[in-house]
Formats: C-alpha cells, sequence, structure tokens
C-alpha cells in the first residue's frame, strides 16, 4: 500500500473508518492567518502553568515564585526549542539565515524547549536562592500537561508521524497538505503511516498517572525522575518522526 495519496480526504483513520474531508490547520481573524499549532502550544503553556502553580500551593510554596520564572521560562524554552530546531536542520537554514527569526515558518523542538526550561530554572533557583528539585518537582507537572495538549498541534500539522504500518491506528494523508521536506523516498512507497496520535494518547494516560500519583509523592525528586523516565520510554517505542518537528 502507499503511505501518501493525492486525491480523496486530506486525512483518513483506515480501520477506524474516520475520514477528514478537509483538515483545516489555521483560522484568520480580519485577514491575519493564526495557525491551529500555535493556538495549541498556547493553550498547553497555559494549563501546563495552572497545573504547576496548583501543586506549588498544594506543596505550601509560593505560586508567585513560579509565575515569576515562568515569564523567564517560556521565553528561553522558546529560544532553545527554535535553537535545537535550526541546528539538526542547518541545511534549510544555511542560505538564508533570516528564515532562523521565522517562526511562523514552523520549527521548534521539544528537546532545545526542555534544555532550555531547565538551564532557566537552575539560574533562577541560584538567584532567588531556592531548591532546583522541589520547583522542578511542580514544574515538570505542567510540563507533562503541555506536552499532552501540545502535541496535538503536530497532528493539525500533518507532522510527527512515523513509517509504514497497518495496525489499529494507521492513517492516510493526502500528498499536498504535506511540507515536501517530511516527504522520504521510503514514505511514497506506501500509502498509510504510523499516527503518532495514539502516542499522543498514551501519554495522556501516562501523564495522568503520574500526575495522581505524584500527589501522594513527598520525595523533592520524585515526579522529575518520574518524567524523565516517561520520557525516555516513549523516545524508545515511538517511531521516528518523518519531519522536524520533535
Amino acid at each position: 500500500m502507499e503511505l501518501l495519496t493525492s486525491t480523496g480526504a486530506d486525512l483518513s483513520f483506515v480501520h477506524l473508518g474516520i475520514t477528514i474531508e478537509h483538515l483545516r490547520n489555521s483560522i484568520s481573524i480580519f485577514g491575519f492567518r493564526i495557525a491551529f499549532y500555535g493556538i495549541i502550544i498556547g493553550c498547553g503553556m497555559l494549563a501546563g502553568m495552572a497545573v504547576a502553580f496548583s501543586d506549588a500551593k498544594r506543596r505550601g510554596q509560593d505560586p508567585d515564585l513560579y509565575m515569576d520564572f515562568a515569564l523567564y521560562g517560556i521565553i528561553f524554552s522558546i529560544i532553545g526549542a527554535r535553537l535545537y530546531y535550526v541546528i539538526f536542520e542547518w541545511d534549510n537554514y544555511k542560505n538564508d539565515l533570516l528564515q532562523i527569526f521565522n517562526l511562523r515558518a514552523g520549527g521548534l523542538a521539544i528537546y532545545g524547549g526542555v534544555i532550555g526550561a531547565v538551564l532557566t530554572l537552575l539560574i533562577f533557583t541560584k538567584v532567588r536562592k531556592q531548591s532546583f528539585f522541589s520547583m522542578a518537582d511542580s514544574g515538570v507537572l505542567g510540563l507533562i500537561t503541555g506536552q499532552i495538549i501540545g502535541r496535538w498541534g503536530n497532528f493539525f500539522n500533518c507532522e510527527a508521524f512515523g513509517g509504514y504500518t497497518d495496525n489499529l491506528f494507521a492513517m492516510r494523508i493526502k500528498e499536498s497538505i504535506v511540507n515536501p521536506s517530511m516527504i522520504s523516498a521510503g514514505l511514497l512507497e506506501h500509502e498509510i503511516v504510523e499516527n503518532g496520535v495514539k502516542y499522543t494518547i498514551r501519554d495522556n494516560f501516562s501523564g495522568s498517572f503520574w500526575i495522581h500519583w505524584k500527589r501522594f509523592a513527598t520525595s523533592p525528586s520524585r515526579s522529575l525522575t518520574v518524567s524523565i523516565l516517561d520520557r525516555g520510554l516513549e523516545n524508545r517505542t515511538a517511531p521516528e518522526p518523518k519531519n522536524g518537528s520533535k
């Protein structure tokens, strides 16, 4: 079977009988295009902040401290996510350096965002004389929540899919709505592809489990450790993404 199709619906889950004729990835407000990806990432950030603030309050910490960190953390997380993406996709930018600053064209990597957030937290806790592990313990709950929501942005962008599969969640994508740089020779040989959404569903369950389990944890770094292990498990079991969104 083929991975991509040039005719028919934009996207379909071939074994579930679900078909999306026209998959929109943006809305227009007064002629200004706003991508669903950005909206979803924004919602993920807000939800993540709410979860982290709530957990900090439950543990007797000052939620305003986390708000202060968020102002820096979000900015440097975006910078880190962009730098990570550009470094590993350098061939796409070396001849047009100004495109590095064109975030509207896409190109963020979660790994770089996490690195940026961790470095920012290390500096923040040192300056404020706070415990890094204590703040990270609540912070990772927000990170998990943000990732659960934010991953759906990849779905609307038709990205973060894997290679050929014939399992229950396999999906068929119209070639015209996929960025040409994401299409490899191997993908053109098949019609259905590994669906990254099922890994999002798995993260929903695993992330929610850790969040609720954390409410009974007292160790100041237990949630952080669990989050690292959960992320490692995802990287070991998820298919290799067929694009630059990591």
